[in-house]
């Protein structure tokens, strides 16, 4: 896949499974949540790397991680799905290298991995150079507004529905979307989706 196929792409993914911003956690966890055996952890390697995605006006690197198994074809994600519930999603190890140029990364086995999860008291990253870089997390709804950007009455939806479905998220709407209280309460108010937020929030008892 050339290089604006493989980005192309990748953003889809993203728009179907939302990213955690909190891929290190989500990348140790792996095991955990999905059932991973411990005689099954030569299966597999934890994966943080330096990574790039391109914006509108400059490319923006930032740090990633990701679970990947050994034979190098398909690598495992998190993301928060469709459902509202956060999960994991395959895709393929050469395809994610090319859409997040990979510049460069660190393979740990998962024992190797654990260890320094204890040692260091966190998820990662545990190297200088990647914890220079920060992660990467989507922007708000709020930013999107902010931005300029036109957003559709789906998106909105979307958003909305997500926050309702979403387990692992206790905050208030308006916090899951970037506003403070005052200025949600503006967005709504003066926003052509007013009726769509509140029929949601109406129904869900939100």
């Amino acid at each position: 896949m050339k290089p604006a196929q493989a980005r192309a792409w990748y953003l889809r993914h993203t728009e179907v499974w939302r990213p955690t911003g909190d891929c290190f956690a989500d990348a140790m966890l792996f095991f955990e949540r999905v059932g991973v055996q411990p005689r099954d952890f030569t299966r597999y390697l934890i994966v943080h790397a330096a990574c790039a995605l391109p914006t509108e006006d400059r490319v923006v690197p930032f740090a990633h991680a990701w679970v990947e198994e050994t034979d190098a074809r398909k690598c495992w994600m998190a993301g928060i799905g469709p459902s509202g519930i956060l999960g994991y999603s395959s895709l393929p190890r050469a395809d994610l290298y090319v859409a997040l140029r990979v510049a460069s990364r660190i393979m740990y086995g998962v024992r190797d991995a654990l260890e320094l999860n204890h040692r260091w008291c966190h998820f990662g990253p545990w190297v200088p150079s990647l914890m220079e870089l920060g992660t990467r997390k989507p922007p708000t709804l709020a930013e999107r507004v902010r931005s300029g950007e036109l957003l559709t009455e789906d998106t909105v939806s979307d958003e909305v529905e997500r926050w309702h479905l979403d387990q692992h998220d206790q905050r208030p709407l308006h916090e899951r979307l970037g506003f403070t209280a005052e200025e949600y309460a503006r967005w709504v108010e003066g926003s052509p989706f007013r009726e769509v937020v509140l029929g949601i929030v109406r129904r869900t008892g939100g």
